[in-house]
């Protein structure tokens, strides 16, 4: 309550891997707030996953918060989720686990999110009241092929993507000290990429709200590599 006093328009993110109680609980205090509109951050909606469900059931809920103006903002996968400090001692050896099979996504730089996001807020979210803005990156690509780049670009070797059924996977990820519900929602974020929901792609989004295309794989690997070996000529 006392966080958004005189605030008009709010930016909602959820802060843990579940979204629909987070804006139960934002909703109950909206009442006694100057909150005029509501953009919100969802993800990839599709399937029976608990997480799949959590989204959808959330993403109604927002839309039809009564007296409202309401956007969602939904990105795909971020591709700085290949910088995980978990991920850099897989890649830094040449290879990856995961369970997406040839599942393809479109993956979206986490810039593209914040400028979508802050252009939407800015702008008016009158705009845009009552609609799901889809986003994600220009092109689709399995994880073997992001991981293709990523070696060739940012690594300089191969790197070899080793698909896991999802019960090994979990599996593999609890042995490596992964808590266990975080463990059970990765599991089901990858069911999601083999069933194709997030394969698709909306490159038009992107550039509709800002103006700007989407950044691409190549491009966003490109400045990746360049950060590394800036960061290693100031180490030595």
């Amino acid at each position: 309550e006392k966080a958004v006093a005189g605030v008009d328009r709010v930016g909602l993110m959820q802060g843990s891997e579940t979204l629909l109680p987070i804006y139960s609980l934002f909703r109950k205090v909206l009442p006694k707030t100057s909150v005029k509109a509501i953009v919100a951050i969802g993800g990839t909606v599709g399937g029976t996953s608990p997480t799949a469900v959590d989204f959808e059931k959330a993403e109604k809920a927002i839309l039809e918060t009564p007296g409202l103006e309401t956007t969602l903002v939904s990105p795909n996968w971020f591709l700085e989720n290949w910088q995980l400090p978990d991920y850099a001692e897989q890649l830094q050896q040449g290879f990856f686990h995961g369970a997406a099979q040839n599942g393809k996504i479109a993956y979206i730089a986490v810039q593209d999110i914040g400028n979508t996001i802050a252009q939407v807020l800015f702008d008016g979210p009158a705009r845009w009241n009552g609609q799901r803005l889809y986003i994600t990156g220009p092109e689709a690509f399995t994880e073997q092929e992001v991981l293709t780049l990523i070696g060739k670009v940012v690594y300089e070797h191969p790197i070899e993507y080793r698909s896991l059924e999802f019960s090994a996977y979990r599996d593999f990820l609890l042995k490596a000290g992964t808590p266990e519900h975080i463990a059970n929602l990765l599991t089901d974020l990858e069911e999601t990429k083999v069933d194709g929901y997030t394969a698709k792609v909306s490159p038009n989004m992107v550039k509709l709200v800002t103006g700007r295309d989407p950044i691409s794989l190549a491009q966003w690997a490109a400045e990746w590599a360049q950060h590394r070996k800036e960061t290693a000529a100031k180490q030595q």
